[in-house]
């Protein structure tokens, strides 16, 4: 009876943590959590580049639980930051190759902020819509061609008020 227990005991642990390690990238987990994906700190300027300061699984989550707000079914695997013609963006890659883009604003003390608009689209070659104010544009390669991805805008309430003020 002890040896069954004590079998179950060590599968359930290696079970957990395989878990942890497949599903999280542990190099921000020591990072701070967030609640909200609009309009929140996520990065700071350090010697010419974006450093993320909040933890990417808590972001993921908010960004799942947002999502999901708007009626989207998203299950997002990864965060990567872009430059598009001197603006960063910050992209969440989720699953059926949807993305979503918010654009990054740096402040005077060198803190990078998520804008008030995210813009989904789904792509299969990375051209996804682009965050301008409040709207959404297409994406534009260096050739001029126009993404066909259709763009899904949402701008919250609180993020409108916040981004007129």
């Amino acid at each position: 009876m002890k040896k069954y227990l004590l079998s179950s005991l060590i599968a359930a642990v290696l079970l957990t943590s395989c878990e942890g390690n497949v599903r999280f990238n542990a190099s921000t987990d020591h990072l701070p959590s967030v609640d909200e994906v609009s309009l929140t700190a996520v990065g700071m300027l350090e010697k010419e580049s974006f450093v993320f300061t909040v933890s990417e699984v808590s972001f993921l989550n908010a960004f799942q639980a947002k999502a999901r707000t708007l009626g989207l079914q998203l299950v997002p695997s990864s965060l990567k930051v872009i430059d598009v013609e001197g603006n960063k963006y910050l992209r969440v890659f989720s699953n059926d190759n949807y993305v979503s883009t918010f654009a990054l604003e740096l402040d005077e003390k060198g803190t990078y902020s998520t804008g008030a608009t995210m813009c989904t689209s789904q792509t299969t070659f990375g051209e996804a819509c682009l965050p301008n104010g409040m709207q959404c544009i297409k994406f534009v390669d260096e050739f001029g061609d126009t993404s066909e991805a259709d763009c899904i805008r949402s701008t919250t309430l609180r993020d409108q008020l916040a981004f007129n003020n």
